[in-house]
């Protein structure tokens, strides 16, 4: 798109296009009959650094009456900007703090979705009287998320510096704050009922969602320490993970045969 930065700007608008146009726009006009014919042009591409480093632990026992799983990650997630090249799904990389920069001090940082440590606790349990307990517990470390003092204290002119870490003078690093643990115990209970064979039977079963009722913000807190709520939770963890926002309860049934 032509602007202001190229001194031949000019030279490229024989048709009388609007400010923004770009530099094939009169051509085409004039060969082609449709000054939009090209659409849009996305450019993909992986200029960054980051670090993925992970350490994963799996327990499993069978037996005829019980099945249990348990599975524990130690692991970090660091990039320039927090941003783990090539990646995708909405998450967007804070922007430095000086823009000629991008690799400085500062801003190497954990992502969004960094997790210390993570585990996973299930099981499949046959009791007597045609009853299965299906019982699971997650549990997770705090997830980063990104500080901003609310103003442009370099000026570079974009207002995306960051405070000043009290307790060090130094200014925080991309990502420098970390929100609340998260937890969550659901469990099915299921209760079969034979259709004259033991090959055809009805499960009748309720499910229970958030048992402990456990608000999970995970890494969703206002990190501009200008607003009135600074550090303070404004919704409920996404990223890739969805927790029910409260404890929630439902029946259903399944017929197999």
């Amino acid at each position: 798109v032509e602007g202001a930065w190229d001194p031949n700007a000019a030279a490229y608008n024989t048709c009388g296009a609007a400010p923004g146009y770009r530099r094939l726009t009169c051509r085409f006009q004039s060969i082609l009959g449709d000054p939009k014919i090209l659409g849009p042009v996305t450019i993909a591409q992986t200029d960054n650094r980051s670090q993925y480093n992970e350490l994963g632990l799996h327990f499993e026992q069978r037996s005829r009456r019980a099945s249990i799983q348990a599975t524990y990650t130690l692991s970090s997630a660091y990039g320039f900007g927090g941003y783990i090249a090539g990646s995708s799904g909405g998450i967007s990389a804070p922007m430095p703090v000086n823009p000629d920069k991008s690799f400085g001090p500062g801003e190497w940082g954990p992502s969004l979705t960094d997790e210390r440590h993570r585990a996973v606790v299930s099981a499949v349990l046959e009791l007597p009287w045609h009853l299965q307990v299906s019982p699971i517990f997650q549990i997770a470390s705090a997830r980063p998320y990104n500080l901003l003092a609310g103003k442009d204290l370099t000026g570079a002119g974009q207002a995306v510096d960051r405070p000043i870490d009290p307790m060090t003078g130094q200014e925080f690093g991309v990502d420098g704050a970390r929100g609340t643990a998260t937890w969550d115990l659901d469990a099915r209970v299921t209760r079969y009922f034979n259709l004259k064979s033991e090959t055809r039977k009805i499960g009748v079963f309720a499910e229970f969602f958030n048992i402990t009722n456990k608000a999970n913000f995970g890494n969703n807190y206002q990190g501009n320490a200008l607003a009135a709520n600074f550090r303070q939770p404004t919704g409920y963890l996404n990223n890739g993970i969805s927790y029910p926002t409260s404890r929630q309860f439902q029946l259903g049934a399944r017929i197999s045969f």
